[in-house]
Order: structure tokens, then sequence, then C-alpha cells
């Protein structure tokens, strides 16, 4: 029982907040998205080593909205891509352009190759953040 007060004290004094991402442009409402939540930069923006992901199974339109809950306090950084034919990944042509919608946060657009974790990070040091990215291609 003290173990469990004792946990639940600790939890309530994390500083967490909520990420709230907003992509708009997509040029479809086939497919799913992919929408990514980096918390260390060694690991951005590569697949399956994000801090958090949510996928949009059904995409209502062409601005879609997702929230990340009890995040704690620290930097991040948006990935997003538009999987269009539910290939499980982002296509490319013969120059390694994605051929799929992706965006990434702060509005980042790269311009030769994927951004760095400086290029698209934020802070979220209170209760929200809300970052709003249109999607590229």
């Amino acid at each position: 029982m003290l173990v469990n007060v004792i946990s639940l004290f600790f939890l309530f004094l994390m500083n967490t907040g909520t990420v709230v991402i907003e992509v708009n442009g997509l040029k479809n409402t086939d497919g799913q998205l992919f929408i990514s939540l980096y918390n260390d930069a060694d690991d951005f923006p590569e697949v399956d080593k994000e801090y958090l992901i949510i996928v949009v199974d059904s995409i209502p339109g062409t601005t879609v909205t997702v929230r990340f809950e009890d995040i704690p306090y620290g930097d991040y950084a948006m990935a997003m891509f538009h999987d269009e034919n539910r290939s499980g990944e982002i296509d490319k042509n013969f120059f390694g352009i994605p051929k799929e919608g992706y965006c990434f946060s702060k509005n980042f657009k790269p311009v030769l190759s994927a951004p760095d974790f400086g290029d698209c990070s934020f802070t979220l040091d209170s209760g929200s953040v809300i970052m709003v990215s249109k999607v590229i291609n």
C-alpha cells in the first residue's frame, strides 16, 4: 500500500502535457497516416525508433488532428507520412525522394536529405503545445 501511495505521489509530481498535431494539405483520404513523436536526436526521423506513434487508420478529411496525452516535458520532433497504398512504409522514387505525402514539425522542408532533430524540435514545457504542419508532396 505504501509503495502505491509513493508511486502515485511521484506520478503527480511529473510534469506532463499534451502535444496536439494538426496535419493539413493531405491530397486524399486513401490509406493511413503514421504520425510519430520523437524525443531523441539520434533516432529522428527513423521508422521504428519513435518515442510514440499514432496511426490514423481511417482518414476523415484533408486535415487531421491528433493528441499525444501525458507527455513528459522536454524536447520533441514530429514526423508524419501518408501511406496511401497501405504498404507500411513511405514509397520513394529512384532518387530516394518520397512519392507519398510527408511532413515534419515546424513545417521544416528538407532539401537534399532528411532533417536533423534540431531542425524540427520544439519544447513542451507547459500544459500543451500545438503544432500545425502542411503536407509536402
